[in-house]
């Protein structure tokens, strides 16, 4: 299933580190296809694919918190 997430962000510097970290380990079944930030850093729109939205939620807020 296809996600899409809007990201809005209060850290920008320390969210985009976690970001840069995680993504070339996402679990299996998870994949990102697309992030488009704003030029400021603090919103971001992304483009997510998971097996399961339960999978997805749970990988996110383990990640960012969210």
């Amino acid at each position: 299933m296809f996600i899409s997430v809007k990201h809005s962000i209060s850290n920008p510097k320390e969210f985009w580190s976690i970001a840069e970290k995680s993504l070339p380990n996402l679990p299996k079944g998870i994949k990102l296809h697309s992030s488009y930030p704003t030029a400021d850093m603090a919103t971001a729109f992304c483009l997510w694919e998971a097996d399961s939205l339960d999978q997805f939620k749970k990988y996110l807020q383990g990640e960012v918190g969210m």
